[in-house]
């Protein structure tokens, strides 16, 4: 009789075991699957907020790149836009970057937004005339703006790329 008991006991005790492994596996599953969740979840609240970054960026951007793209070089005395021409485009441009499209603007694109109206805002070198070191400071402002505005929205053409090769 009191092996029997003992058999009893030990099956019990296996049993037990059993279940409780049992719990413990799906407890460490649940775990992992929750984390999975959680993680896809944060992926898909990234991924909305980038579309909605790069909708508005697509529809405030082409201001910028067109304001920017009336600072024009010039061949001969002054060498670039004259200076009545450059206030209003830094007025412009500093208008834009005030308003909803401040808030869309990458860190690279807000330096050079700086520099670019750093450049605008100072007088001409040479009386009336930009000095020639200036045009060339002014046209590298320039390109490097319209550079990042372009990266800004280019990210998007090679995120889109990527995904579908």
């Amino acid at each position: 009789m009191a092996i029997d008991i003992s058999d009893k006991i030990l099956a019990a005790l296996i049993a037990a075991a059993v279940s409780i492994i049992t719990a413990l596996v799906s407890y460490l599953l649940t775990l992992r699957k929750l984390k999975d969740a959680r993680e896809s979840f944060d992926k898909e609240i990234d991924h909305r907020y980038i579309d909605k970054l790069y909708e508005k960026r697509i529809e405030l951007y082409p201001k910028a790149f067109e304001l920017a793209g009336k600072i024009r070089q010039k061949k001969g005395v002054g060498g670039i836009n004259p200076t009545h021409e450059q206030t209003k485009i830094k007025e412009s441009i500093v208008e834009w970057a005030e308003g909803e499209a401040g808030l869309f603007m990458s860190t690279d694109l807000v330096e050079a937004y700086y520099e670019l109206i750093r450049c605008l805002a100072k007088q001409p070198g040479l009386g009336d005339e930009y000095s020639p070191h200036q045009v060339d400071n002014l046209w590298k402002a320039r390109t490097k703006f319209r550079s990042c505005l372009r990266r800004d929205v280019g990210i998007l053409h090679s995120s889109l790329y990527k995904n579908t090769h």
